[in-house]
């Protein structure tokens, strides 16, 4: 009989934990938190292409234009970039987004640091409305 009680125990404590887990997974049941962020979008990157019209490339030195959509209105932006295959990375003065949350900045691609083939990746982040707003835009270095 001693047994027999023991047993009933564990079912009913098995018995408890699958409602309470039931209760926890289902939509009436407990409240859970929503993850926010990080949030997508498209960031434009404007350069004079290549050493000749063929070319999609950008040179050390030139000037980009940045462009974006998304921020918090007025909130600061930081601007990064990094070239992952050799390890560099660095970043420009960061900007407000405008009254309507657009990024508009021109920053110069670092002389000197970066060579012909290196892939430059630029890098802008900042708050939205949904959490961070992180975007990144691939520029391929030439001649």
């Amino acid at each position: 009989m001693r047994s027999l009680g023991a047993v009933g125990v564990r079912a009913l404590a098995v018995a408890f934990t699958v409602a309470v887990l039931g209760a926890c997974q289902s939509d009436d049941g407990g409240q859970s938190a929503e993850f926010i962020g990080p949030n997508a979008g498209e960031l434009t990157v404007g350069y004079q292409k290549g050493c000749d019209t063929n070319n999609e490339t950008a040179h050390q030195g030139d000037e980009l234009a940045l462009g974006a959509e998304g921020f918090t209105p007025g909130t600061p932006v930081s601007l990064e970039w990094n070239v992952d295959s050799r390890g560099l990375d660095g970043s420009w003065d960061g900007v407000d987004a405008s009254d309507e949350g657009s990024l508009l900045a021109t920053v110069e691609l670092p002389r000197g640091l970066i060579d012909p083939g290196d892939r430059v990746k630029i890098w802008a982040e900042g708050s939205s409305a949904e959490g961070i707003l992180a975007l990144s835009k691939v520029v391929p270095i030439g001649c």
